[in-house]
């Protein structure tokens, strides 16, 4: 995950044209392949850079944070909801369009998804109602 994270050597400092740590410094290559004379050292250590992880991909015991998960902790794959949850969700959503957090914990317990799951999906249904609202105002336009 680190070699596609924000922890990656160089993330920040390429974006903001800073030189980059040192597993991505060519100090003698050109970005067309060629090669430069020789570059002046560095006033500073490369690892003293503010962006980059104090953590390696290969030093796994020190804790990891959000910025730099560890190597087991990736996104969770994507599961479509079932029929019958989508139903459920639908039906709760035509009673009303906002859930409180005791509805939410039932209705996630119910249809075996997680708080946060539900909670997304009234989200992502209400920015749907809206477009839907949205477009249909612009139709009636012409």
């Amino acid at each position: 995950m680190c070699e596609r994270g924000l922890c990656r050597s160089g993330y920040v400092g390429s974006l903001l044209n800073l030189p980059a740590p040192d597993s991505f410094h060519f100090p003698s290559l050109r970005a067309n392949g060629g090669q430069l004379a020789a570059l002046p050292s560095l006033p500073y250590p490369r690892s003293s850079l503010p962006w980059t992880c104090p953590c390696t991909c290969a030093a796994q015991p020190q804790p990891r944070s959000a910025w730099c998960p560890g190597p087991g902790r990736g996104r969770k794959k994507r599961k479509p909801y079932t029929k019958q949850q989508i139903a459920e969700l639908e039906s709760e959503f035509l009673l009303s369009e906002f859930i409180n957090r005791q509805k939410r914990k039932e209705l996630s317990h119910r249809l075996r998804l997680s708080d946060q799951q539900v909670k997304i999906w009234f989200q992502n249904r209400r920015m749907k109602k809206k477009r839907v609202v949205m477009r249909e105002q612009a139709l009636a336009l012409y």
